[in-house]
């Protein structure tokens, strides 16, 4: 068999293996900030966590996945041409079918601590019945705390909690209960959602995720459904549209209601939606507040040097002709520190590292940091005697 052969055979994250080591990228620590999981892989563990006898049989049920969760419309996988990467043997010594792929994934792409997130999950925020939404979030944070952290963790496996907003007795009590297990390196909040998180009843919520020193993470989704989005009729615009959409809503309410100067302590994470965005809403919000400031009173300085203090993660990066104009954005929002690598592994849009690395307008300290300095640090993965990644 000759090398065209070879590359033919091999998979998607068999080339990815190959552009790593071209790189030396498996010499520099990598950290993943938005890696992802298809729950209906593990459906049936997740639910047999849901306390309530009842409404665990219902959620049990063959195919219920479909049905506990609002719709994803849209081909996401371009008419079966993305696939998955499962080989027969994975070569990872773990107890888990899960953390076996993602370990496996993990060393084909060079990283070596991934925060995982959920996938179907991110809709659960406009679910009818908070009721479901809660059960099914305390079922991930169990499913998650015992059973794949403890496996996973020694080889740099860390999640979130996911919080269900709409009712914040039982987000406080998964905050309390959970917060503090290991492996637990934030809380998540779905964009996709229509109560806003600076609602007097939550604040308690963000108290003790601050107290906690817990950051906290904003993660969207493309969502057809939303009502102005019914005007689209491709996949493409809503997914252009979609996330940046909700982080902007979310942001705005965080800013104009002062929730940085409520809660000092909490770092504050954008996902999955790119860089442009912030652009437009960082000169947006300050040319609106500069003439109505008396609507947002707890603020001290300008929206914008605040967002110069949240973190945003990578992915989906767009494209620039010119890479000094991605210097340009990324100056803009408070420089390279508040950048955090992320993969979406395995969605069909995501980036390798090497969309970071390969990029000219940054140095190499910044590109090891954006990489995996900046999110060492803000998740305290860099402290003595954390084991992860082995």
């Amino acid at each position: 068999m000759d090398a065209a052969e070879r590359l033919e055979g091999a998979t998607l994250l068999d080339h990815a293996e190959r552009e790593v080591r071209i790189r030396g990228l498996d010499r520099i620590p990598i950290v993943d900030v938005d890696a992802h999981h298809f729950e209906q892989e593990s459906w049936q563990e997740i639910a047999a966590y849901v306390d309530r006898p009842l409404l665990r049989r219902v959620i049990q049920e063959p195919g219920s996945l479909d049905q506990v969760m609002p719709g994803q419309v849209g081909v996401r996988r371009l008419g079966g041409r993305i696939k998955r990467d499962v080989p027969p043997d994975l070569g990872v010594d773990a107890e888990t079918a899960l953390v076996r792929k993602v370990v496996w994934a993990n060393r084909k792409l060079g990283i070596r601590y991934c925060i995982l997130f959920p996938t179907a999950m991110l809709t659960l925020g406009v679910h009818p019945s908070t009721e479901v939404e809660v059960a099914v979030a305390r079922a991930y944070a169990r499913w998650m705390t015992e059973r794949i952290l403890p496996d996973g963790y020694r080889y740099g496996i860390r999640s979130m909690l996911y919080l269900p907003v709409g009712d914040p007795e039982e987000a406080l009590r998964i905050v309390e209960e959970f917060g503090d297990r290991r492996g637990i390196v934030g809380v998540m909040i779905t964009g996709v959602r229509y109560t806003p998180i600076m609602q007097r009843h939550f604040l308690k919520v963000l108290r003790a995720v601050e107290e906690r020193g817990l950051p906290v993470a904003l993660h969207p989704v493309a969502y057809w459904q939303e009502r102005a989005f019914e005007q689209l009729n491709r996949f493409l615009g809503v997914h252009a549209l979609g996330f940046p959409f909700y982080n902007m809503i979310h942001m705005t309410n965080i800013l104009i209601n002062g929730l940085p100067e409520r809660f000092p302590g909490i770092r504050w994470i954008f996902l999955e939606c790119g860089l442009t965005y912030l652009v437009f809403l960082r000169y947006r919000l300050d040319s609106e507040y500069v003439m109505r400031v008396s609507e947002a009173p707890l603020l001290r300085k300008l929206p914008s040097q605040y967002m110069a203090e949240f973190y945003y993660s990578t992915q989906p990066l767009e494209l620039f002709e010119d890479e000094a104009a991605l210097r340009w954005v990324v100056d803009q929002i408070g420089g390279p520190a508040r950048l955090l690598y992320s993969s979406d592994y395995p969605h069909w849009d995501f980036d390798p590292p090497w969309r970071i690395w390969d990029l000219r307008c940054f140095t190499e300290e910044e590109k090891r940091a954006i990489l995996g300095g900046n999110a060492m640090r803000l998740f305290s993965l860099d402290r003595e005697g954390d084991d992860g990644g082995s």
